[in-house]
């Protein structure tokens, strides 16, 4: 039995190291089928679309979705997760027992494979030879702004003007400075391209939810490859596209809800004040002299208020009426939504993404707004691995209710004027004055809204002919359908209150196709040189056709949809313009030894606009690059500190599109009407000069850039040094009268722009839990006119000097006021006490000195001495925070604000003003009749000297936002990868110490700057 109990045990052992062998064995394969899911984010904590994750050594893998998360099944505890994405370290980690795992990237600053996209193609980041500067969707996204343009302001460095504040409006995007003289037939705006498309529309038809990266191509080299479209710099925008690969899908969501409030306001005068002002003015103007013992103390009682005021501001003065117009119409609220939904769905042959918004803003103006819808639908088919098919359609409806224009008269009301009547009825006029309208009135009784349908698709086939040869075929559209309707009831300014109601329709519908065809080639050879070519062959087709109708007294009440009932027609008018472009272009992208770079551009373009014999133009541009830091010779500072020093010189050619249609051609001008047997003719005259010399302008610039990084990526820079010249401005010259044509287009007028743009990074603290990083920019632009007519004369007229910027002020320079201590002095500029004191720059005769009409004038530039801004991220586990501050320094500008036409009648700022008490020596006394007295030339009444030139330098706080993203393992029992809550402030505070007007961006008298409160939520699943 022992022996028998012996062959038990072993057996039983043996039974079980086969269990347990078997066990073993079986395990594999119920880890196989395991699930590992996580999110992966860079070092700012911002989460990473795209991202490559596999098992090692096998073909199992899958892509991060927009929010950073995977999904990967079939996963061993054994297994090995390689995490990988340009421009990024590659992770490699051991599943084990783990089936979530979170993933932070260190951006590869050695490897430096990040793709920048650089027209008709993208190179590597280490490979770039140009000026190009790049933002992605995770800087985009800590941003939550409803226009792109506001968010390359604070993140760029580049010049972005206000051009509009409401709801809606698109600022404007100057690069490198401004081009432009004759606005009347060019424009500063640079050429955006989305996924390919030369865009016509609007930018602000895009989605910025949409957008995986924008490339801003800079220099010339860069943009060369857009030749006669790319002399102000091109804006290069890539949205989200479809993916082939692992079959999977993700849904997400971003959206935010907000309002809006005014950031700071003008300080107005209230009726108290503006009485007091208006007595002042009245005294100091002379109106009183004819009362022999009218005196300043008795005006300012009130003694003759009379024959200062009219009978219902006597009333108002007598019944206390102060009125806050700018409260009324900018005081409230103005409430704002943003949803945005993208379902993204890929398989091993077809991927295909969907991706919807909707906008809508609010305005403080009541009865206007703005409501956007978009639609980006991608789809990728690869049927084999050499080919693949790709759609794009980015789709766009808005509508934009604009504030009427007559809004901005309320800086013309006096406090003393009342909205109401004595029987608390609203009325349209609200003093004797004709200008005095009722600003809301205005917005109750008039309509003009714009309708917009936009739609940019392209159908692409890329066929990989042979392993280093690929070949593109594109078919690309952008299409904007505008609408715009404009009612103006009886109780408007417009109508006066007693015409009939007008309207007005106007149509535009635009269809611009671009045909292109590329080939590319790329190829490593002997190791040490690689080539990446491509050439192309495009044409470009452009059509606008308008229409519009104004018309008054409709039978009824029928807004601008029924104008064919009107009795009258003001005006109507239709109009096609059409232009074709053809290019052929190339480029070279040349390697050795992986550090010496050159690239070689060339286009030819051809243009229907120009006349014949100078149709055709060329454009080259080189550039080349030294990686310094990979030379042998700097082993020893790559091993302390340096990580990538790289040094870039560019030349090149671009151009500007800067002559309309037709206009070389010749035009006729009528109709002219004539007599002929007393019977009326009509007939047409030739207007214009058929034109066969005109060519496009051309800018040639140099570039002188560095990029570098050091202490594995702590700090990065790139510094670029730019000279341009745009030679060949398009200037109309003067003809003798003689001629029967006043002007005669010419290529003759040149202008210099030149400065220097720095981008910085640091990464200040990067550990496992907490992460700081800040981003600097600097922009410094000097420009200057070289030449106008081809005459080296200054053109006084249009305040255009040579060796100067563009944008000047040309005027009478305030030093001062006169004090009664200098009213000798005053008296021999034949001015006095409390009048502004201008500088006398000729000073010519000392014994009779005086104000000369041109020889006295000063030239001040209005452009900014330079433009910063300074972001910063931070995050802790679950918590981030976001910060941006923006700078102008050295601009100075005018203020309307300040110049309300004529103090004493209209309402004006609360300031100081001079008296013999208060001796100011910023604000001149107060006078009724005009701006002020000047003692300038003829003691003119009407020259402000630059009283109104305020110095408008700026420090912003831009942006701050606030979020945290909820624990992984807490939002997974809701099936949910992500969640976080932010909480955003848009231009919260902004520090101006020498202008007190509404704001140093906005010294109009339109819409205001507002701060926009903002809170919202970021889901994936």
């Amino acid at each position: 039995m022992k022996i028998i109990h012996c062959k038990s045990f072993k057996f039983t052992r043996i039974s079980i190291l086969l269990a347990l062998l078997g066990i073993l064995s079986i395990q594999p394969v119920f880890s196989q089928s395991g699930t590992v899911t996580g999110l992966v984010r860079d070092d700012s904590g911002a989460p990473l679309q795209g991202v490559s994750v596999t098992v090692k050594g096998t073909n199992n893998g899958v892509v991060s979705d927009i929010n950073g998360k995977y999904v990967i099944n079939n996963v061993s505890g054994d297994a090995v997760l390689s995490i990988s994405f340009l421009g990024f370290v590659t992770e490699e980690i051991t599943v084990g027992s783990q089936t979530v795992i979170n993933v932070t990237l260190q951006e590869s600053t050695q490897e430096l494979d990040e793709i920048v996209v650089i027209g008709y193609g993208a190179v590597r980041k280490r490979d770039l030879t140009g000026s190009v500067t790049s933002i992605r969707s995770e800087e985009i996204a800590k941003v939550n702004l409803p226009s792109l343009n506001h968010i390359l302001k604070t993140q760029m460095p580049i010049d972005v003007r206000p051009g509009g504040l409401e709801p809606g409006s698109n600022p404007a995007i100057e690069i490198r400075g401004n081009n432009v003289l004759n606005s009347n037939i060019s424009n500063n705006n640079p050429l955006w391209v989305v996924d390919g498309v030369p865009m016509q529309s609007s930018s602000m038809v895009i989605n910025p939810y949409d957008i995986v990266s924008v490339d801003i191509l800079q220099d010339a080299s860069a943009a060369a490859i857009y030749g006669s479209r790319g002399a102000n710099g091109v804006i290069i925008v890539t949205t989200k596209q479809a993916q082939v690969g692992a079959e999977k899908t993700s849904v997400t969501y971003n959206g935010w809800a907000g309002f809006d409030k005014v950031t700071r306001r003008p300080k107005l005068m209230n009726g108290e004040q503006f009485t007091a002002y208006k007595r002042a003015a009245w005294f100091n103007s002379g109106n009183l002299s004819s009362i022999g013992d009218a005196t300043l103390e008795k005006t300012m009682q009130g003694d003759y208020d009379g024959q200062i005021f009219d009978a219902m501001q006597q009333e108002a003065i007598e019944r206390g009426v102060s009125t806050d117009w700018y409260g009324l119409v900018y005081g409230g609220t103005a409430f704002n939504m943003n949803h945005n939904l993208t379902v993204s769905t890929s398989g091993k042959v077809t991927g295909t993404v969907i991706s919807l918004g909707y906008l809508t803003q609010e305005s403080l103006v009541p009865y206007a707004g703005y409501d956007r819808y978009n639609l980006n639908f991608s789809n990728k088919l690869k049927p084999s691995k050499r080919v693949e098919f790709t759609t794009k359609i980015l789709g766009t409806y808005s509508k934009n209710d604009h504030a009427t224009g007559a809004v901005d008269l309320l800086y013309q009301l006096t406090p003393l004027a009342s909205p109401y009547d004595k029987d608390g009825n609203p009325q349209l006029y609200v003093g004797t004055d004709a200008f005095e309208t009722n600003p809301v009135m205005e917005a109750e009784n008039s309509l003009n809204e714009v309708f917009e349908y936009n739609i940019i698709g392209s159908t692409a086939m890329k066929w990989n002919i042979w392993d280093n040869l690929n070949y593109e075929v594109a078919l690309r559209a952008d299409y904007a359908n505008s609408d715009n309707g404009r009612f103006d009831d009886v109780m408007t300014l417009d109508r006066q209150g007693t015409k009939p109601p007008a309207a007005r329709y106007q149509k535009n519908t635009i269809l611009a196709t671009t045909f292109d065809n590329i080939l590319s080639y790329n190829k490593a050879f002997a190791k040490i040189h690689r080539i990446d070519a491509m050439v192309a062959f495009n044409t470009e087709n452009y059509q606008n056709k308008e229409l519009m109708l104004r018309t008054e007294d409709m039978s009824f009440d029928g807004l601008y949809y029924n104008m064919g009932t009107a009795s009258t027609v003001l005006e109507k008018g239709s109009k096609l313009t059409e232009w074709t472009i053809m290019s052929f272009m190339g480029r070279v992208n040349y390697s050795l030894l992986d550090r010496y770079l050159l690239t070689a551009t060339f286009r030819r373009d051809g243009s229907s606009r120009l006349p014949t014999g100078n149709k055709w133009t060329q454009y080259p541009a080189f550039a080349v690059s030294w990686l310094l830091g990979e030379e042998p010779f700097m082993a020893a500072l790559k091993d302390k500190f340096l990580d990538n020093l790289k040094l870039r010189l560019s030349y090149g050619n671009v151009g500007k599109m800067s002559i309309a249609p037709y206009s070389t051609l010749g035009a006729l001008g009528g109709p002219n009407w004539y007599a002929f047997d007393n019977t009326p003719v009509k007939g047409y005259i030739p207007n214009t000069i058929p034109n066969t010399n005109l060519v496009w302008e051309k800018t040639t610039e140099y570039n002188l850039g560095i990029d570098f990084s050091i202490y594995k990526g702590r700090l990065s820079g790139t510094i670029d040094l730019y000279d341009k010249y745009t030679d060949g401005l398009i200037m109309p010259r003067n003809l003798p009268y003689t001629s029967g044509f006043a002007s005669y287009q010419m290529n003759i007028g040149k202008i210099n722009n030149s400065g220097v743009q720095v981008t910085l990074r640091g990464d200040i603290i990067r550990n496992d839990d907490f992460v700081w990083n800040m981003g600097i920019t600097f922009y410094k632009n000097r420009n200057k006119i070289v030449d106008l007519y081809g005459d080296k004369q200054d053109d006084v007229g249009s305040s255009w000097f040579i060796g100067q910027p563009i944008r000047v002020y040309y005027g009478y320079d305030m030093v001062g006021v006169w004090q009664e201590e200098e009213a000798d002095a005053a008296a021999v500029y034949g001015a006095q006490p409390g009048w502004p004191k201008l500088l006398d720059v000729t000073n010519e005769e000392p014994d009779k000195p005086a104000i000369r009409a041109t020889e006295d004038r000063v030239i001040i530039p209005t452009d900014p001495k330079w433009i910063g801004s300074l972001n910063t991220s931070l995050a802790y586990k679950g918590i981030d925070l976001y910060v941006n501050i923006y700078t102008r320094q050295g601009s100075r500008g005018g203020s309307s604000e300040y110049q309300t036409g004529e103090p004493g009648r209209r309402n004006v700022i609360q300031e100081e003003f001079w008296t013999p008490e208060n001796r100011s020596n910023e604000h001149p006394f107060a006078y009724a009749n005009g701006a002020f007295k000047t003692g300038g030339p003829n003691n003119s009444e009407n020259g402000l000297g630059d009283y109104a030139l305020f110095d408008l330098s700026y420090i912003r706080l831009a942006n701050v936002s606030l979020g945290y993203t909820l624990p992984v393992k807490f939002t997974q029992k809701f099936s949910v990868s992500n969640a976080r809550f932010f909480m955003n402030i848009s231009n919260p505070y902004v520090y101006a110490p020498k202008y007190k007007g509404n704001d140093p961006e906005n010294t109009g008298r339109g819409y205001p700057m507002v701060t926009a409160y903002q809170f919202g939520l970021n889901l994936s699943f």
